[in-house]
């Protein structure tokens, strides 16, 4: 979200990578890539894309709209925390 332009700007994950120009031993390289995987991002560059841009008004009036609690207090978080991040595991509690 972008206060200054009061627009909130959904963006969706492209690619990662790892920024190290540094070899790095075989058993070093476990504990990155495990990391990965349980979603920890331990000097990893997230490479993002904007998906789409709402003013932020609008956004405002369509969580007005949202009845589910868990799913309105979710897309909430935005005006709290200033990001929020989306996932599978947020799809079956954003579609009911």
């Amino acid at each position: 979200m972008t206060e200054e332009c009061g627009e909130i700007v959904f963006w969706t994950l492209r690619k990662k990578f790892v920024a190290s120009s540094d070899e790095m031993p075989e058993h070093s390289s476990q504990v990155m890539y495990y990391s990965l995987a349980i979603g920890h991002h331990v000097g990893v560059i997230d490479c993002l894309n904007v998906a789409f841009r709402c003013p932020l008004t609008e956004y405002e009036d369509w969580l007005a709209l949202v009845e589910e609690e868990q799913a309105r207090r979710k897309m909430l978080g935005v005006m709290t925390f200033g990001e929020i991040v989306i996932d599978a595991s947020h799809t079956a509690l954003l579609t009911r």
